[in-house]
């Protein structure tokens, strides 16, 4: 996973402060909040057509300890349809799969709640939490990293170096390099399948998920989000395992109004491959730091900054965001914690300012480090361990799933466990 180094307070336990012109799935989705919950609603065919529930989203507090849980159920699976903002063109996702390097359908039996991964989590934005100073991050660990608000998955873990070709079958990293591939990567991408258009792909079981930065989904969330008024609001995208709204990178602030933009603060690592935190030092891949890995970014704001302002001072845009919009105050921008989050104020359902995770059109993405525990049930959507028999043992290790997430542990000798047990943490 990246390196996690200290990140200064103003980014961790604020907003971080805003950057100056000097320093620095036709478908519409539409939403009902509820008194318990909210139900999220998006049609299922042409315009004009049955509009079906496709997530519903409950929010219930424990009377006995005052904690308060947000419980999903619905489809695991994405819309059926997307709009492609930039071309106008319809998307209809199920048609991109099978596919040559992803000959798996779309599940669209796979639930959320009852009779599938009965997925919940604390609502630990609502309790006030947010990581600080020094504070102790959680390693994915091939865990999902959250839900969107159509009921997709963010899951943005990839296979692992083994010493040779990469191999999209090796989840577990059977070699115990520590080096992940990044699927985003076109390399990676055009190995597993995944088309440009949407950033995801299906696994064996029919559950898709999303690798990158969800960009058509986003547009569609956009849409609705204006339809409700909240236009000029953080875009609230979905859920992370570990208890806190996942927002999207950018918004303006009302008609005319300043638009806003959250960047990561990762970079690329420079120079040749050379063993970094958390991985084996004998299996270090060839060739030099160019995000073919994980492992090649590091977080480093100081540096990003500086890449961001030297790119805008050549006459180039970043991600929407220009030199001239920031010196006229029609734009700011910041960088995000090292949990790729911050603190935002005007977060849909919330009261204050909360901390939330961003989605961000730069690595990584998606995050790849949860602040806090992510909530069991996400641990359970690849099981820890997993025993199978005969066949179905046979099958399971084809597809690289033989041993549960316990194998990224057990697979490790003695000298080696520290790559997993972050913090002195047994495996979860």
């Amino acid at each position: 996973m990246p390196n996690e180094e200290t990140v200064p307070s103003s980014q961790t336990n604020s907003e971080p402060s805003t950057g100056s012109a000097m320093t620095r799935r036709a478908m519409l989705l539409s939403g009902t909040a509820l008194a318990v919950g909210f139900a999220f609603w998006l049609p299922t065919g042409k315009a004009g057509s049955d509009i079906s529930p496709m997530m519903r989203i409950d929010l219930a507090k424990d009377p006995a300890n005052g904690q308060w849980t947000r419980s999903f159920s619905g489809r695991a699976a994405p819309a059926d349809v997307l709009h492609d903002p930039n071309t106008g063109s319809a998307v209809r996702v199920r048609d991109l799969f099978p596919n040559r390097n992803d000959p798996f359908a779309i599940s669209d039996r796979l639930q959320l709640g009852e009779g599938g991964y009965r997925l919940k989590t604390p609502d630990r934005a609502r309790m006030g939490l947010a990581p600080g100073r020094n504070h102790k991050s959680w390693a994915m660990n091939m865990i999902p990293f959250g839900i969107m608000l159509d009921g997709s998955i963010l899951d943005p873990s990839g296979p692992w170096y083994d010493g040779g070709p990469a191999d999209p079958n090796n989840p577990f990293d059977r070699a115990c390099t520590g080096w992940e591939y990044e699927v985003m990567h076109p390399t990676v991408s055009k190995l597993v399948g995944v088309p440009a258009a949407i950033a995801g792909h299906v696994q064996p079981n029919g559950m898709f998920h999303y690798h990158g930065y969800p960009r058509l989904l986003i547009s569609e969330l956009k849409k609705q989000a204006t339809e409700r008024g909240l236009g000029s609001a953080p875009l609230l995208a979905g859920f992370s395992a570990d208890g806190f709204p996942v927002l999207d990178f950018s918004w303006d602030e009302g008609s005319g109004g300043r638009q806003n933009f959250r960047f990561s603060g990762y970079v690329l690592r420079t120079g040749r491959r050379q063993a970094v935190p958390f991985t084996n030092p004998a299996m270090v891949p060839p060739g030099d730091f160019d995000g073919l890995y994980v492992q090649d970014y590091v977080y480093d704001p100081r540096r990003k900054l500086k890449e961001i302002e030297e790119k805008l001072d050549r006459g180039e845009s970043y991600f929407g965001l220009t030199r001239r919009a920031l010196q006229s105050g029609r734009a700011s921008f910041s960088l995000l914690d090292v949990h790729n989050g911050a603190k935002f104020a005007g977060v849909e359902g919330y009261t204050g300012k909360v901390y939330a995770y961003v989605l961000t059109p730069d690595w990584p993405m998606v995050p790849r480090l949860f602040a806090y525990e992510p909530d069991d049930s996400f641990k359970k959507v690849i099981p820890l361990e997993m025993r199978r028999e005969g066949m179905v043992a046979r099958l399971a290790q084809t597809f690289g799933m033989g041993g549960g997430r316990r194998s990224l542990y057990d697979q490790c000798p003695a000298p080696l466990k520290s790559m997993r047990e972050w913090h002195g943490r047994p495996p979860y």
